[in-house]
């Protein structure tokens, strides 16, 4: 019987084990490639619901929710005081999912336009909270008489 030093084996078990470092093992998961912007596009995407649930809560009859597909999942979900906050938050989240995926996706064929595409998407949910903010601060300047 001969012993076989470390490195003469010639099984395929031996070749199996030694995988190129560029591909992933089979159940890890590889690094996210844009996680600045991924962490700017759910700050802004939670601050888009805080805002809208303030905005809805406390303009009374005056605010609505300009979004058709929200508006119909708050209403659908039972408005405001029922699951409907709860039911716009699943949509904006799924949504911001999905962003993800896709900015993934184009990334592992173009690196450039899967973080052009991460980051227009981070600008792109900045706009609501900004628009929000607004008109909160117009609401303030308008009850405490400041025009």
């Amino acid at each position: 019987m001969r012993l076989m030093s470390q490195g003469q084996g010639n099984s395929k078990h031996d070749e199996k084990a030694v995988r190129p470092p560029d591909r992933p093992a089979w159940r890890s998961l590889p690094q996210m490639r844009y996680q600045n912007a991924y962490v700017w596009i759910v700050f802004f995407s939670f601050m888009d619901v805080l805002l809208t649930w303030l905005i809805l809560l406390f303009g009374e009859d005056a605010a609505v929710e300009i979004n058709p597909v929200a508006r119909f999942v708050i209403d659908g979900w039972g408005g405001l005081h029922g699951l409907g906050m709860a039911g716009a938050s699943g949509l904006k989240f799924t949504l911001v999912v999905l962003a993800i995926v896709i900015c993934e996706i184009v990334g592992r064929s173009s690196d450039g336009k899967g973080r052009r595409l991460a980051w227009v998407l981070a600008v792109i949910a900045a706009v609501p909270v900004v628009w929000s903010l607004g008109l909160l601060l117009m609401n303030q300047a308008i009850l405490s008489g400041v025009q």
